[in-house]
């Protein structure tokens, strides 16, 4: 699937599941006034993965008209166990960058499943998505 087309079908996922079911109250305001920044990144590593992420940091600090951003790993981290390991690492780059006080991330998975909980429970459709994604 072509990038565009995989933005277009995660930005029907935001309008239709997280801004629908109101999952998060500031959603509706920044899709509404297109002030999210989508990015697709596919077939890639680890390293450069973490590496394009604090560069998007980095854009949207110099863009104020961005309120937020999705980095769609497209078809990297099927796995959703190794994709928390992706999410940990994430976290721990933006506290050593300096960054985790103005920025935090979100995470969305198609198997997404809260520790405790069943792979059915309804709890943990609030995170799962068409792609694996990172929200900031």
């Amino acid at each position: 699937m072509k990038s565009n087309e995989i933005i277009d079908v995660s930005k029907q996922w935001i309008e239709s599941v997280i801004i629908a079911h109101n999952f998060c109250p500031f959603a509706r305001k920044v899709f509404q006034e297109n002030s999210i920044y989508y990015e697709v990144i596919a077939d890639t590593d680890t390293i450069t993965l973490l590496t394009r992420l604090m560069e998007l940091i980095d854009y949207l600090k110099s863009h104020e008209e961005l309120e937020t951003a999705f980095l769609i790993l497209g078809n990297n981290f099927d796995c959703f166990h190794q994709f928390l390991d992706l999410v940990d690492l994430s976290n721990d780059l933006l506290r050593e960058q300096g960054e985790e006080g103005q920025f935090q991330l979100a995470h969305f998975h198609p198997d997404y499943r809260f520790d405790g909980l069943a792979e059915t429970d309804a709890a943990n459709y609030t995170n799962r998505s068409p792609y694996p994604m990172l929200h900031i």
